[in-house]
């Protein structure tokens, strides 16, 4: 533009050029609703500094454009001559660099979310920060339609018979010579008469609007003095004078640490009256399932100012202020229902369903409609615009697992999002039979998935149990399956055959092409992640010994667990799941050591002595007819141990003063729920030999009761039963007895005896050939490696083992 001219720039996409304005020599301009990418020089340039006689330009408004991508906004916004003033810049309601951010108001700078600029397409994806941000709520850029932008109409459903409504156009207005505004528009409501020309800025004013639905039309003029020639249409909405109501306005189900509340971080529930009269709630219900009588209520004098909130803590009762339900909400998915009060007939008033939620984001009714969308938490404030959204085309089927074992109790589809940008993925399909079902399972609305983050979706064919829980199962043997946006299109598939029992299969590198396996699946997390850690504490943690049903009662239960394994563990993201649930604390297990996981410390102490390492309590009580008991590592749901023991395997254990004793812990995980890998322990001998004898045998084995009898032909006489603490009326295996082991400098002889065994020597014995034998002595050091209060468990160490001339060495146990 040049010589004082008046230039009016509205719904163009300029790419790759020099600049999209060139403003000189004392001219001005409209620039609305445009598109600008990759100016060279500038998206808008006021002077050409090399060319002489040339002034900059005058003014520019600036309004619902979005500059965009590698150029400068501005080239010369500043005069360089004495006496030539700056230009003046108005922008409004554009998406541009941040840094002007502060020309106008309704700025934002970002990313536009272009639909693919890779191939040229400049128009906006549907969740684009730009959208509804532009003038009158359209949206930024060029791709608006032509004719009047209408905004300012009330919500979908209001109470309030009065509106004001405001109207433009992109370049309605064009620039006189005295650079003002000067054009008009026409208008009607609701199909009635057109009123007469009024002044772009001046907005309708509506009043004594009757009970039900209403539009307004406009017809705009443009900068040439056009009219429309077809009217453009307001959104409806609808008046109900009486309308009053209490609605679920904000749900936050993964505070993460976006909201602090007295030094905590729980998650909340927000309620709004909307109405403009007190609301007295007292006795309403909220529940996060259909049943009623299963919610909490909410406390008696409860009110609700008019338009006011209500926060309601998702929580246990933790000592801070406020409202606490008793129940969280699962991050995964949740329902929340809004009750009437059982005095006014505790129907449901509101609810809200929702599947996998972002960390330190909520959802909260937005919009006109009052709909609920991703948002930034706003707890007792106004809630926030809708957070951008990328769209559903980068993501990936990303790992899984299709035989389940010890490791993980169901098979797991993960969805992987390798885009910059939150992603909604309600709507979205996932099938195992992508050729036939694309739309087997729907991911409900109000799902979404971070920017480079997962969701893990649990295939179980069990839907009741959550939105996360798909309504088919995978195949071990060979199975397909297929990834579906929310218009069908297919986003990703993938197959598999002969599936290994918990071992996934995934990318290689998250997004990548290449598949691997993986012996320890990571759902949730990078499929490179180091698990090192994890994965020793599945090799070596064990549960030894179970002690069910006490003779003391349930006070007297409790769970052993050993380190089998030559590295220490860390416990700290250790749980028990299933059957009792205990976090484990911050406590390091060394090699061989074992501990104590119990109902009742006190007891426990008072039976068992206060030598042994306890852990702490568990929650709830082990069952006395046998149960699933699952421990696994908290961070990524890993199983250590996921077995049943059964109260019908060893009669004496259930009641009988015998707990269950693992036999080998080193078989493999899948044989700790066989009752062949478990024995009951035996009651540690009281009253001598004689008593043994007597409590041991009972009314069996009559005549085979001396010392080197053996009634169970395992190989072991009963002195020997008698001192190594075990059943002479069963077999025992070989692991029951002392075992010898070759080490790097010498030999270890580990054997368990009973504490309390008057009259009867143990010596360590060695010798060259096995003929002769002599009392170790000093040559063997004995240490005390366990002990509870009726057994000891001790290391005989033999150092130099072969020496002095032998080249053979070895040990025994000598017992009289």
């Amino acid at each position: 533009a040049d010589n004082d001219a008046h230039l009016t720039v509205v719904r163009n996409l300029f790419y790759d050029v020099d600049h999209a304005i060139l403003l000189k020599n004392g001219s001005d301009a409209v620039f609305e609703n445009n598109t600008v990418v990759d100016a060279v020089v500038a998206a808008i340039s006021f002077d050409e500094p090399l060319a002489g006689g040339v002034v900059p330009g005058d003014f520019i408004s600036i309004k619902g454009n979005v500059f965009h991508g590698s150029g400068p906004l501005f080239a010369y916004q500043f005069s360089s001559e004495e006496g030539e003033d700056d230009p003046r810049i108005e922008a409004d309601h554009n998406l541009l660099p941040e840094e002007f951010l502060e020309l106008g108001s309704g700025n934002i700078s970002g990313d536009p979310m272009f639909v693919d600029q890779s191939a040229s397409n400049f128009s906006i994806s549907p969740n684009s920060p730009v959208t509804s941000k532009g003038i009158n709520g359209s949206d930024m850029g060029h791709n608006v339609n032509s004719g009047a932008l209408i905004g300012g109409e009330p919500p979908s459903l209001t109470r309030k018979k009065e509106a004001t409504i405001n109207v433009h156009v992109p370049g309605i207005s064009g620039i006189e010579g005295d650079a003002l505004f000067n054009s008009e528009y026409r208008w009607r409501v609701d199909d009635k008469e057109w009123s007469d020309p009024v002044p772009v800025f001046d907005p309708i004013q509506l009043s004594d609007l009757s009970d039900g639905t209403h539009y307004v039309e406009v017809l705009g003029k443009d900068s040439a003095g056009n009219w429309q020639r077809e009217p453009t249409r307001s959104r409806s909405w609808t008046v109900d004078a009486s309308l009053s109501r209490i609605l679920i306005s904000e749900v936050l189900a993964e505070n993460g640490n976006a909201f602090n509340h007295e030094g905590t971080f729980p998650d909340y529930i927000e309620l709004w009256n909307d109405s403009e009269s007190p609301r007295f709630v007292a006795g309403m219900v909220i529940s996060d399932n259909e049943d009623i009588s299963d919610g909490w209520k909410i406390p008696t004098g409860t009110v609700i100012s008019p338009g006011g909130l209500l926060v309601i803590y998702a929580n246990d009762p933790d000592g801070t202020s406020g409202f606490h339900t008793g129940f969280g909400l699962d991050r995964d998915g949740d329902s929340i229902y809004l009750f009437e009060s059982a005095e006014n007939g505790g129907k449901l008033v509101d609810h809200v369903r929702f599947g996998a939620q972002l960390r330190g984001r909520s959802i909260s009714r937005t919009g006109p409609d009052n709909r609920f969308a991703l948002t930034l938490p706003t707890p007792l404030a106004k809630n926030s615009d809708p957070l951008p959204l990328r769209d559903q085309k980068d993501l990936v089927i990303n790992e899984w697992l299709a035989s389940n074992g010890v490791v993980y109790d169901n098979d797991f589809i993960e969805i992987y999002n390798s885009g910059d940008y939150p992603v909604s993925i309600g709507g979205m399909t996932i099938t195992d039979d992508p050729n036939n079902i694309p739309d087997l399972f729907r991911v409900i609305d109000l799902s979404f998935i971070d920017a480079k983050g997962y969701v893990k979706f649990i295939a179980d064919s069990d839907p009741d149990q959550g939105p996360s829980h798909l309504n088919f199962g995978l195949s071990k043997l060979y199975d397909q399956i297929g990834l579906f946006d929310d218009k069908g299109n297919v986003i990703d598939r993938v197959s598999h055959v002969n599936a290994q029992d918990d071992v996934s299969i995934g990318r290689s590198e998250e997004g990548g092409i290449l598949l691997s396996s993986f012996s320890l699946p990571t759902p949730g997390y990078s499929n490179d992640t180091d698990l090192a850690e994890e994965v020793q504490i599945i090799q070596d943690l064990r549960v030894t010994e179970i002690m069910y049903n006490p003779l003391s009662g349930p006070a007297g239960e409790y769970i052993k667990i050993q380190n089998i394994g030559e590295v220490t563990l860390r416990l700290n993201d250790v749980r028990f799941e299933e059957g009792v649930r205990f976090a484990f604390p911050d406590a390091l297990l060394e090699p061989g050591q074992s501990a104590y996981v119990v109902n009742n410390i006190e007891t426990f102490t008072s039976e068992r002595g206060d030598e042994l390492t306890v852990l702490g309590e568990f929650e709830g009580r082990l069952d006395n007819g046998g149960e699933r008991l699952r421990l696994e590592i908290d961070s990524i749901s890993a199983g250590i141990l996921d077995f049943e023991y059964e109260d019908e395997w060893y009669p004496e254990t259930d009641g009988g003063g015998a707990s269950l004793v693992v036999i080998d812990e080193s078989v493999s995980p899948s044989e700790w729920g066989w009752k062949a890998n478990w024995q009951a322990s035996v009651l540690a001998p009281s009253g001598g030999y004689d008593g043994w004898v007597e409590s041991s045998f009972e009314d069996k084995f009559i005549d085979q009761r001396g010392k080197n009898d053996d009634p169970d032909k395992d190989g072991i006489i009963n002195l020997l039963e008698y001192v190594f603490v075990l059943d002479p009326t069963k077999a025992d295996t070989e692991f029951a007895m002392p075992q010898l082991s070759r080490e790097s400098d010498g030999l270890l002889l580990t054997y368990t005896v009973a504490k309390f065994i008057d009259g009867i020597e143990i010596k360590v014995q060695v010798s060259d050939d096995l003929k002769e034998w002599t009392d170790a002595g000093e040559s063997v050091s004995v240490d005390i490696i366990a002990e509870d209060e009726t057994i000891r468990t001790y290391e005989a160490k033999l150092g130099n083992a072969i020496g002095d001339g032998a080249l053979k060495r070895f040990m025994r146990l000598s017992v009289e």
